[in-house]
């Protein structure tokens, strides 16, 4: 029991050469004892050899999507795969390579679209296979012994960015949270692990003559949520998660390698989670260095020596004077927006700081975007800092009295001081991510997501409907218009209500409105809103309209939306064709229909 036992079994195949056969690997210095009689009942000795290869350019995309709350959070794309198989009566080979492999975070109120991607790694002009996987599996007699002749995984370098309402929310997804406690308890005490029993014979064990992950190297980003829901709160908390907020801390990687062990998964799996967290640990000063609170000093010596470098190999000025801007914007941007975060936190109460944080999101990540949101913050600190003296104090006589008209007043000397000084923080903080999105170079620039987040409704029945790209534009579109309230969901969405000369139309139907609206990505201007309560039906038209010229008579087809409202009761819209204008009446109806049955049902209490 002091350590691992080795049996040797010593037969004579003089004595009976019908049952055993010994065969050499002259690959591997091992001997292998097999039964002929298992070798002669296979079914088709044609196939004892069997080579498959599979080749997808395009590749593979998951997608992962939660039942509640009804969303998509990742999907994961493997592009140009090569799969090589090969099958032969003693051994089993697998060579996989994945030219490029990326996981989007498709949280409709993300900061960051992307979670994981491969870094640019070009060599001579030939790009590297992103994943790198080789095994080779030798027959064994007993069903628990797994005996791999080699496994080696490689990954080229990569980035993750890992934010902290996507790891709850996917926790979630697998599991995390919903047994109680008291459940774990019980089924504790009446159940083990069969791992638990090393020298147990039903435990599956694994051999690897070589085992290797290679050397890699990963930029690592973590991104914390200001705000967050009350189930991934008590998830957070469970869990005893804490994130610090940094960016492009380079962590170096070591290769990992083990020989000649025979253990259960469970031990692998622990002896990879000590190397890298071992890994991580050595790594704690480049982590610390890239931390926002600090402004970020490793990103802006990363900055400075790129572009010293620019300016001496390449004999470039605007590259320096680019990669000195981006790491001074960067940096005081960092600095600024930690120091109003934590003084906001501290003086400003749930509601102030949620409606300043509604403020400061920015859609787009533009110029004008980061400018315009600094302003904002900026005029809601002086209007905070001029009305905080009456507000706390009326609010504090309100609620408690005398006592409260104290603490109100005192609250309210502190928030004349401070309110405005956040919006200007605010604004200085803004204006250096205005700066620092100008001066963004190449290498700084995240990809672009593989498709928009996939709309999870709008299938009869409730089902999960496939994925579909004009649904997918619909709701953003729908997102953009109702600044970014998730409680409504899409419908149905038609791009081409109307497109000629005179009017370019599109439709819009959700749980709570029908909006018909003109066309433009950012800010769409609409035409027609009108919720669904004072929608009482809708039906396609037809008109035939006789010109002067000639006796032909040329057709019109309209929806006409019959509403309760004072002024106009029956609004016309001009539709493409036929098929538009029967295709938009129905799904209005449908809407329509959602939304009664919805208010005449009880809710759950």
């Amino acid at each position: 029991m002091d350590g691992p036992i080795k049996s040797i079994q010593i037969r004579d195949v003089k004595s009976n050469p019908d049952e055993i056969v010994l065969m050499a690997d002259p690959l591997w210095n091992h001997a292998s004892v097999f039964n002929k009689v298992q070798i002669k009942k296979q079914a088709n000795p044609a196939l004892s050899e069997v080579l498959i290869k599979l080749a997808l350019a395009k590749g593979v995309g998951l997608s992962m999507v939660s039942r509640s709350p009804c969303e998509e959070i990742a999907y994961l794309t493997f592009e140009d795969i090569a799969l090589d198989i090969i099958l032969l009566p003693f051994t089993k080979s697998l060579d996989l390579k994945i030219g490029n492999f990326q996981v989007d975070n498709q949280l409709l109120e993300t900061a960051c679209p992307i979670i994981f991607y491969m870094t640019k790694t070009n060599t001579e002009g030939v790009a590297k296979d992103a994943i790198m996987v080789k095994a080779k599996i030798l027959q064994s007699p007993n069903e628990n012994a797994v005996i791999l002749e080699h496994l080696s995984i490689n990954l080229n370098p990569c980035a993750v960015l890992l934010e902290e309402r996507v790891v709850l929310k996917t926790a979630l997804f697998l599991g995390y949270g919903h047994v109680s406690n008291k459940l774990d308890q019980r089924t504790e005490s009446h159940t083990y692990r069969i791992d638990d029993y090393p020298f147990s014979k039903n435990a599956k064990r694994y051999y690897f003559e070589n085992l290797t992950i290679g050397a890699t190297q990963v930029r690592l980003t973590v991104l914390t949520a200001p705000k967050l829901s009350p189930e991934l709160f008590e998830l957070k908390k469970s869990l005893g998660l804490t994130l610090i907020k940094f960016e492009d801390a380079l962590i170096e990687f070591d290769k990992f390698s083990d020989r000649h062990h025979f253990e259960t998964l469970d031990i692998y799996i622990k002896a990879l989670k000590v190397h890298y967290v071992n890994q991580l640990k050595w790594h704690a000063a480049s982590i610390l260095g890239s931390v926002d609170f600090l402004g970020n000093p490793l990103g802006f010596a990363n900055d400075l020596s790129e572009g010293v470098s620019g300016l001496i190999f390449e004999g470039s000025v605007k590259s320096l004077v680019r990669n000195v801007t981006h790491g001074i914007s960067n940096s005081t941007a960092k600095l600024t927006e930690t120091i109003s975060d934590s003084l906001g936190r501290v003086v400003l109460d749930e509601h102030d700081n949620e409606t300043r944080h509604r403020i400061l999101e920015v859609s787009y990540p533009t110029t004008g975007g980061h400018l315009a949101a600094g302003l904002k913050g900026l005029g809601f600190g002086l209007l905070g800092g001029v009305t905080s003296i009456v507000r706390h104090t009326y609010v504090g006589a309100q609620s408690d009295g005398f006592p409260g008209f104290l603490s109100g007043l005192g609250k309210g000397l502190v928030g004349t001081v401070t309110k405005p000084l956040i919006g200007v923080l605010d604004l200085a903080s803004e204006t250096a991510s205005a700066v620092r999105e100008t001066s963004r170079g190449s290498h700084h620039c995240l990809p672009n997501r593989k498709r928009l987040p996939r709309c999870v409704t709008g299938a009869l029945g409730g089902l999960l409907p496939s994925y579909s790209y004009r649904h997918s534009k619909g709701q953003q579109y729908l997102y953009i218009i109702n600044r970014r309230n998730f409680s409504e969901k899409l419908i149905y969405y038609e791009p081409n209500l109307c497109n000629d000369r005179e009017a370019k139309l599109r439709l819009l139907v959700s749980t709570d409105f029908v909006r018909i609206f003109s066309r433009c990505e950012e800010d769409p201007a609409i035409i027609i809103e009108c919720h669904l309560s004072e929608v009482l039906s809708c039906h396609p038209l037809t008109t035939n309209i006789n010109t002067s010229h000639s006796s032909k008579s040329t057709s019109s087809y309209y929806i006409e939306i019959s509403t309760n409202l004072p002024k106009v009761t029956r609004p016309r819209v001009r539709c493409q064709n036929e098929e538009v204008a029967e295709r938009a009446s129905r799904c209005i109806n449908y809407a329509k229909s959602i939304f009664d049955e919805r208010e005449h049902c009880l809710a759950n209490i």
